[in-house]
């Protein structure tokens, strides 16, 4: 008898009414094998894609002693690797070219390489830690970020125009600081806009001396600086120096300009700038007769 015959004996009214020990089932395109009362489970292929497609009610269950593993055409990469192990362990790998680059663990997940995140990056909950080499660093929480090593935290870049921040116990920063301001024009800049006074700290420009500190009013783009050095201590008038204190108490006009000995501070009158003047010996006094 032939193999279709053999198979007819076991069929009655379309249902298989025994078990059926096959070589293999082949079936053409689009036609399936269904499996439930109502056709719940469906495996077939339509020519172009494969499906296992669940059109009943439920979920599809995936249960294996061992492991599941999705891998290429040719078993030769894994994508993904499902692990259930005899000691109670389970966890999940994404893999890259065969190499595993986020597993779950039994505290959260292991990420392998880089994370690139194009949105927004939240910890909704809890502290979160950065670690190097299994060690914390740095953890942060909704309110706190804190230090957990006694190393340094430094922020921003020279060599990509930020000003740094760096700490070690002290605040060591490169760039301009500015307080009330955000664009300061010195090393430390405090400006108060509503009341146009302010405080600066500057090595690098200002008077001749160099001052370091510098009190000053602001009137339109013009200042009226106080500044003072180790040295000495120089007032100014729309950024230009007109009088100092020298370190030996010594007063100059204009800079350095302490004149010369015995001269006098001379009053130049209403609105005139008062100048050094040497004193000529007078003709002796001779008004009361010989």
């Amino acid at each position: 008898m032939t193999k279709a015959r053999d198979l007819g004996d076991f069929i009655s009214d379309g249902t298989i009414a025994e078990t059926v020990t096959a070589d293999g089932l082949n079936l053409g395109d689009d036609e399936k094998i269904q499996l439930g009362a109502g056709s719940d489970l469906q495996i077939y292929h339509d020519g172009q894609h494969s499906y296992v497609s669940d059109q009943g009610t439920g979920n599809i269950k995936y249960r294996a002693a061992s492991r599941h593993q999705f891998e290429n055409a040719d078993g030769s990469k894994m994508y993904i690797q499902l692990v259930g192990d005899t000691v109670g362990q389970e966890y999940v790998q994404l893999r890259y070219n065969n190499a595993t680059k986020l597993a779950t663990t039994s505290t959260g997940a292991s990420v392998t390489g880089t994370i690139a995140v194009s949105g927004d990056f939240n910890a909704t909950s809890g502290t979160f830690t950065v670690q190097s080499n299994g060690t914390d660093i740095l953890n942060v929480t909704s309110t706190l970020m804190s230090p957990q090593t006694d190393g340094a935290i430094s922020l921003g870049s020279a060599s990509n125009a930020f000003n740094n921040l760096h700490l070690d116990g002290a605040a060591t920063i490169g760039g301009n600081v500015g307080i009330g301001t955000s664009s300061p024009a010195t090393q430390a800049s405090v400006q108060n806009t509503s009341t146009s006074l302010g405080l600066e700290i500057d090595t690098t420009s200002g008077f001749a001396s160099g001052p370091t500190l510098r009190g000053y009013y602001r009137a339109g783009s013009a200042y009226k600086p106080i500044a003072m050095t180790g040295s000495s201590v120089h007032f100014g008038i729309n950024d230009v120096e007109k009088m100092r204190i020298g370190s030996s108490g010594q007063i100059g006009l204009s800079g350095a300009n302490y004149g010369t000995s015995g001269q006098v501070l001379t009053s130049g009158g209403s609105g005139a700038a008062p100048t050094w003047t040497t004193i000529s010996a007078g003709a002796p006094f001779s008004g009361f007769g010989s």
